[in-house]
């Protein structure tokens, strides 16, 4: 990875270098903001795994109430549920994007599931 992290450095991450560990945190080693990415190298595999099942759910992050005339915040709650009571549960086998747009404002969450779509039913149910 090249990054800048929070303290405006450009870094070079890698998994045996200087900043391994935050090179696993960017490989979901752990929850948070880490560094800002600005170049990823992979080295690609074949996977045995042939089927994957990808999942989009998008909420509006205001909603707009017709009898008060408001837009209520609802975006926030939405990404606390699913950090808080999805993440969690989900095995190995799920990897979870989460998007958030600011025009149009609303917040996208992405589940990629290594398996079938009937196991990934069962798992991503939250």
């Amino acid at each position: 990875y090249d990054v800048i992290t929070a303290d405006g450095e450009h870094r070079t991450v890698t998994k045996n270098g200087l900043h391994s560990d935050l090179f696993w945190a960017l490989n979901g080693g752990g929850g948070g903001t880490f560094a800002v990415v600005l170049n990823v190298t992979m080295k690609l595999t074949r996977n045995i795994h042939e089927k994957y099942t990808l999942f989009q759910v998008s909420y509006p992050f205001y909603h707009y109430d017709i009898l008060t005339g408001k837009e209520q915040l609802i975006g926030d709650q939405v990404l606390i549920q699913f950090i808080r009571h999805c993440l969690p549960q989900f095995s190995n086998r799920v990897n979870a994007y989460v998007w958030m747009y600011t025009f149009p404002r609303l917040i996208r969450f992405e589940l990629i599931y290594l398996g079938d779509i009937d196991a990934a039913k069962a798992e991503l149910d939250c």
